[in-house]
């Protein structure tokens, strides 16, 4: 638009206006375009990981002891880890790349490893759509 001004300010022929226009239009489309396609959910390389701050979120509000453990796939221990120390989640345990080898109250896990819901007697709190990680809990033995 500023383009279309200076322009005409300055006098030019109807054809370069033309061009101007033509131009203003490509680029609008091209505006439009790229504001349809944003995206503040994730981050293309980091797509498996878009569940964790939610999942957190939905960890926190579970009734739960002074200090709990959880267990993770391992490529969330540092995701897991950050959100431990920024939200003062000072109750939950520090987790670390042993992963899904120790015992523990919750489960974060990835798709893959989404058998362990069934082998460990997990209950699913939630499962994000987008990235598929679930937040689970060990069943109580009654």
């Amino acid at each position: 638009m500023l383009l279309l001004l200076a322009l005409t300010a300055s006098g030019a022929t109807a054809r370069a206006h033309w061009d101007a226009y033509a131009l203003a239009c490509v680029l609008a489309v091209a505006a439009i375009c790229f504001a349809c396609e944003w995206n503040t959910r994730l981050y293309g390389e980091w797509a498996f990981d878009a569940g964790t701050k939610k999942n957190l979120k939905f960890l926190a509000a579970e009734p739960h002891a002074n200090s709990v453990p959880l267990a993770c796939s391992w490529y969330f221990v540092e995701t897991v880890n950050y959100y431990r120390l920024t939200r003062r989640l000072r109750w939950l345990e520090p987790v670390d790349r042993d992963g899904l080898q120790r015992a523990a109250d919750y489960y974060v896990l990835g798709p893959e490893d989404s058998g362990l819901v069934s082998q460990l007697k997990l209950r699913v709190i939630h499962k994000d759509p987008v990235s598929l990680q679930i937040l689970a809990v060990r069943q109580r033995e009654r």
